[in-house]
């Protein structure tokens, strides 16, 4: 099973994305389903079956102590790499870590110790298509608290990919 550990905004979040006018690409773009716009924590990769228990109860065990942080969006778009359109997230930092640790063993992606860049992927080019430039540094910018998240397999399909949550992890309120 192909897995990741990810942060999905919060419906207000959400909300504040689809105002983005993605318009002046769209011929070039496969843009990304409001649903399924999410922060990846950590890319696991292909996982066998009997691990998934494991995995689950070391990402409960590292989580049941931290409490909801706030992840701040912006303040504009970017392009990362050639083909992706993103803004970037930050406040996650210490989260990423922690899943990281959790999930260190089980890690079979091309590159377990891939450094945490904290972003949402709006778009994607096609073939291989540089992202417009119209479309880097459109302003955006909001806040939300992160008060859970997910492990997802991860299945790719002709319409894109298809996300599954296999388990969720609520983080603790903070005192205030």
């Amino acid at each position: 099973m192909r897995l990741f550990v990810a942060v999905w905004p919060s419906t207000a979040v959400r909300e504040v994305l689809l105002g983005v006018d993605l318009a002046a690409g769209r011929s070039n773009l496969r843009l990304v389903r409001p649903n399924d716009w999410h922060v990846t924590l950590s890319f696991l990769g292909s996982l066998p079956d009997h691990e998934i228990d494991a995995l689950v109860q070391g990402l409960r065990s590292a989580t049941e102590s931290v409490d909801q942080v706030e992840a701040t969006l912006g303040p504009g778009t970017l392009k990362l790499g050639r083909g992706v359109l993103c803004v970037p997230v930050s406040g996650l930092e210490e989260l990423a870590a922690v899943v990281h640790g959790a999930t260190a063993w089980a890690n079979r992606s091309d590159d377990p110790e891939e450094r945490f860049v904290g972003h949402l992927t709006l778009a994607r080019t096609r073939r291989r298509a540089p992202i417009p430039r119209q479309l880097v540094g459109l302003a955006v910018s909001t806040a939300w608290v992160v008060d859970e998240i997910r492990l997802v397999s991860s299945t790719t399909r002709q319409d894109g990919p298809h996300y599954e949550p296999v388990a969720h992890f609520t983080l603790r309120p903070t005192a205030k």
